[in-house]
């Protein structure tokens, strides 16, 4: 006898994902900086490559270029398109976003005084998907992506 159950419902936050090498990213991002609340996930060029990259701030300057926000395991997701040659659309459902008007309220300048220190974790966006900065496609081991960092 067979048997089958749906998870749909409780799995509903991992919809906003259209690809799963930048869900997994995530998740092991998520899952290694338990202290942070913000990720902030920015698209731009650089030398003519487009990056894809995850920095751990727990604040946001201002609402420009921002392109969906969402609560994802208790985390605040928040995209922005810097790009002008590649966008989101084959990543991310931004129709599952926040309202963008109430963006204002993720604002949380820090203090000049304050030393800002961040990681990030930048990913080439190809053709044929997310690589390394090397160009390499992503390793998994046992099941989990294996992270490059840049502090």
């Amino acid at each position: 006898m067979v048997l089958g159950f749906s998870c749909s419902d409780t799995n509903k936050e991992d919809n906003l994902f259209l690809n799963s090498d930048l869900k997994n990213i995530i998740d092991k991002i998520i899952y290694e900086n338990k202290a942070h609340k913000t990720l902030v996930v920015e698209l731009f060029d650089e030398e003519n490559n487009t990056l894809v990259a995850i920095f751990l701030y727990d604040y946001l300057e201002n609402c420009n270029e921002v392109k969906g926000i969402y609560q994802y395991r208790n985390v605040n997701l928040i995209f922005i398109d810097s790009s002008k040659v590649k966008d989101f659309d084959s990543l991310i459902d931004f129709k599952k976003s926040i309202d963008l008007d109430q963006c204002v309220n993720y604002i949380n300048l820090p203090n000049p005084e304050d030393r800002i220190d961040y990681s990030a974790y930048p990913y080439l966006l190809e053709k044929d998907g997310i690589k390394y900065t090397n160009k390499k496609d992503l390793i998994y081991k046992n099941g989990s992506v294996v992270l490059r960092t840049v502090f």
